[in-house]
């Protein structure tokens, strides 16, 4: 878990490789309408800013 846009899947991926397991980002585990409300700037959760 880690700040939008700090590399956070990119050095998860990498870590995933060197132990030879599979990544998952968190990011794909969200339903279609969160990934869109993220996308637009909006939060998942009311009153988290």
């Amino acid at each position: 878990m880690g700040v939008s846009g700090r590399g956070t899947s990119t050095i998860g991926f990498k870590l995933a490789q060197q132990l030879g397991v599979k990544f998952i980002d968190g990011d794909d585990l969200h339903p279609k309408a969160n990934v869109l409300k993220m996308a637009a700037a909006h939060p998942v959760c009311p009153g988290f800013h």
